[in-house]
């Protein structure tokens, strides 16, 4: 079955600890279960830590921080036009 991941990185600037942005991704996994595409996505965030030196010569790393989300697709093949994600809204909750 295919299921979503949604994956929280963190980068943070290496001397000081500070930290400077969240990133929260979505991606697409297949797997037998949740169990199964926790651990794939966490396995995944790890793979995709990284560290580079910004433009003032210091060292920022982003570091996978949690699997926040896993959501069955209910899908066993994907298609064009497969919904992926949705959000409920009251209408004064919608802001456009």
């Amino acid at each position: 079955m295919w299921y979503s991941a949604k994956i929280l990185m963190v980068s943070r600037e290496t001397s000081s600890g500070e930290i400077g942005l969240y990133e929260e991704t979505i991606h697409l996994m297949v797997g037998k279960d949740i169990a199964e595409v926790q651990e794939k996505a966490a396995a995944l965030g790890l793979r995709l830590q990284h560290s580079y030196y910004n433009e003032s010569g210091r060292e920022v790393a982003w570091r996978f921080e949690a699997v926040l989300e896993v959501y069955d697709l209910c899908e066993a093949e994907l298609h064009d036009g497969v919904e992926v994600f949705s959000t409920l809204f009251f209408p004064e909750q919608y802001n456009k």
